[in-house]
């Protein structure tokens, strides 16, 4: 009979938070579904200055979400997105993803790797913070 090591058998108290993480982020090209995990009064803030990049916001509640989501999607398409670190302590969770953009004027296309800092409520998304290369759309787009 094979000996199971203590760690096997273990309960996994993140599961519960890592399985929302990975539902949230295979919702992602969904709006609907992925607006879905968020509470009402959320908040998805995206770090850069506004003349470098132009997601550069506070974007509050579904709505600010949602407006934010077609903006992006109307100037790039994201594909074969992967997590590639997940942290989780209680309802603070640190994402480190790659996703594929391509620009849908140049069809120039970039693997970015992108930084998340997400706050749960009620295992919902309640604060959203993401920290990406500021300058990737201008080398889509041929600016630089």
């Amino acid at each position: 009979m094979r000996q199971e090591h203590a760690f096997v058998r273990r309960h996994d108290p993140f599961a519960p938070t890592r399985e929302l993480i990975y539902q949230l982020h295979q919702a992602r090209f969904d709006h609907e579904a992925f607006l879905g995990f968020f509470c009402e009064d959320c908040r998805f803030r995206i770090v850069g200055q506004v003349p470098d990049y132009p997601f550069s916001a506070l974007y509050v509640g579904k709505s600010g979400v949602r407006a934010l989501l077609e903006r992006i999607d109307g100037q790039v398409e994201l594909t074969e997105g992967k997590i590639l670190n997940l942290l989780i302590d209680g309802d603070r969770v640190a994402l480190r993803r790659s996703i594929l953009v391509r620009h849908h004027g140049t069809a120039a296309s970039i693997r970015l790797v992108v930084g998340n800092l997400i706050v749960l409520r009620d295992a919902k998304v309640l604060e959203l913070s993401e920290y990406i290369d500021t300058d990737w759309l201008k080398k889509l787009a041929g600016d630089c």
